[in-house]
């Protein structure tokens, strides 16, 4: 099989998505006869496979004014729209070498360079969504431009024969309330993890360290985990010097104004922004790995690539997540490290469950998770649908 991926995003590029994009590729890459990417990183980690070719579309400073313009006035469907358009003329010219096309990668540019594109007909095309598409704009003021946007969305759809999502509930959110009366195949294919497992955590050692990696923004907040922290450290005086919390990532003024208003400086630290290498190499170190979502939503329809992380570093994570949602789908009804994230009182039931375990006790369940993202399983499953999109085979057809 021939591929061309339309990816705007690739590691080393700090970004999620072109994490995870990199990894599901590097993963196919030995089971396939030849990948062609299309994007804007200009130093790929894909570079040292022998049958990857990376075409680079820069991604000029200059695009900075078209952004502001789309933000100001809604009229583009999504960042990175001009690097779309720069990038489909060699986006069709490559089509013609391939069997199929797959866009993926926020922005999601990626999906309108093939697009614009104009592939030839019958030409494969199977496009990505880690969330819903598009983003509405937030004033009602432009609730023309809305219609607008949803017209590329709806006519961008018609193109495609083929549709993956990272999640069932995201294809279930775009099913239902976006994607009009077309039928088309789609599967549902997670991220993947890569890379061998550090050793399991057999040892309760003197300092308990309980790790945050990433940003606090929006309603991802860290009030009600410092309100809860508090709750579980004055209980049992002790735990101030047993038990350390650390945020690695862009400081949370929020962080620092709670812990000095709650006194729990003490055991609560931020080291600020450090290189990936160093983060992974930190998250393999602790004791606990913490996982928080967004307080105001109670359908956690998103698998954070961090999860992924997470249960590659192979310790126990305890999860501020919504109990209908898919992390707490993924760590199972009998995972005793996770909490809705504006419960409080659940937060600190979690906390006090971590104290009165070991990190071991949870080994076996963190190993039966990780078995959905192994690159065998997600690979095996992503080729199958590409390959019935290819020879047009019936397979689940999404229905409005």
């Amino acid at each position: 099989m021939r591929l061309l991926v339309a990816a705007p995003r690739l590691a080393p590029d700090y970004n999620p998505e072109a994490i995870c994009t990199t990894n599901l590729l590097r993963a196919i890459a030995p089971v396939v006869e030849h990948i062609s990417v299309v994007t804007s990183t200009t130093h790929s980690t894909l570079s040292d496979l022998e049958n990857v070719t990376v075409y680079v579309v820069p991604d000029y400073e200059a695009e900075t004014l078209v952004q502001k313009t789309r933000r100001l006035f809604h009229m583009f469907p999504e960042d990175g729209f001009s690097w779309a358009v720069r990038a489909a003329k060699l986006v069709s010219r490559l089509a013609q070498k391939v069997d199929l096309v797959y866009s993926r990668g926020l922005p999601f540019a990626s999906h309108l360079t093939v697009f614009f594109a104009n592939l030839p007909p019958h030409q494969p095309w199977v496009a990505h969504f880690s969330d819903p598409w598009p983003q509405w704009p937030e004033s009602e003021f432009w609730a023309d431009s809305r219609g607008w946007r949803y017209a590329w969305h709806k006519k961008l759809l018609q193109c495609v024969t083929g549709i993956t999502f990272s999640t069932d509930q995201v294809g279930e959110v775009c099913r239902r309330e976006q994607w009009g009366k077309r039928s088309v195949p789609y599967a549902t294919i997670p991220h993947v993890g890569l890379g061998p497992l550090p050793p399991a955590p057999d040892k309760v050692n003197d300092v308990v360290s309980v790790l945050h990696t990433g940003t606090f923004y929006g309603a991802r907040k860290p009030d009600n985990l410092l309100c809860a922290w508090a709750q579980f450290v004055n209980a049992v005086p002790e735990r101030r010097e047993k038990f350390k919390l650390t945020h690695v990532g862009p400081e949370s003024a929020e962080i620092s104004k709670l812990s000095e208003h709650f006194g729990i400086t003490d055991c609560v630290t931020q080291l600020g922004l450090v290189p990936p290498d160093t983060a992974k190499q930190m998250q393999r170190d602790a004791t606990y790995l913490l996982l928080v979502e967004n307080q105001e939503s109670r359908t956690g329809i998103y698998l954070p690539s961090k999860l992924i992380d997470y249960l590659w570093a192979n310790r126990p994570i305890l999860a501020l997540t919504p109990p209908n949602g898919v992390v707490s789908s993924v760590l199972g009804s009998d995972y005793k490290l996770k909490a809705a994230p504006w419960d409080i009182a659940e937060i600190v039931n979690s906390l006090n469950c971590m104290a009165n375990s070991r990190p071991s006790d949870f080994s076996q369940q963190l190993s039966h998770c990780r078995k959905g993202f192994e690159a065998s399983s997600v690979v095996d499953k992503l080729l199958k649908f590409l390959s019935g999109v290819i020879t047009n085979t019936d397979g689940e057809v999404m229905l409005p």
